[in-house]
């Protein structure tokens, strides 16, 4: 069974894909299809990372924005309270337990947003390791037969 979290499944498409045209066009060549996959491991890892850090970090950070001018705006008003704890006695104190929240609370949130695309629990981008492994691997036993 194969497991993954969004767009986890394209690091087998484009692993298959750079090994299989790579051995398609060399005729099973093993150097051949060994830098197919380094090729392919090449592409997992800036698609992973596109995928698991430079297309979250927009939105991350605007939704930790948002949350800092909403917790601001709360404190500047006299209306804010931290849950579970007194009133704050001076707006300094809301402030400071404000920027705490805060702090806390994007901390929590940055798990949500970063590493959504995985492979059997592994975030896209590692599985480069794994392919440029098996490229590597293969070069030296096409060479070592030849």
């Amino acid at each position: 069974m194969i497991i993954w979290r969004g767009w986890g499944i394209l690091v087998l498409v484009v692993f298959g894909v750079c090994g299989g045209v790579a051995g398609g066009l060399s005729h099973g060549n093993p150097i051949a299809v060994g830098v197919g996959f380094l090729g392919g491991a090449a592409g997992i890892w800036y698609l992973g990372k596109w995928f698991n850090h430079s297309m979250p970090k927009a939105g991350y950070e605007a939704a930790v924005n948002a949350r800092a001018q909403e917790l601001s705006r709360m404190v500047e008003v006299g209306a804010y309270q931290h849950p579970g704890l007194p009133a704050p006695e001076s707006v300094e104190e809301a402030r400071a337990m404000a920027d705490e929240q805060l702090k806390y609370e994007a901390e929590s949130a940055r798990r949500g947003y970063f590493n959504r695309h995985s492979l059997f629990f592994l975030p896209m981008q590692y599985w480069a390791v794994v392919a440029a492994i098996a490229g590597v691997a293969l070069i030296i036993s096409g060479l070592a037969r030849g």
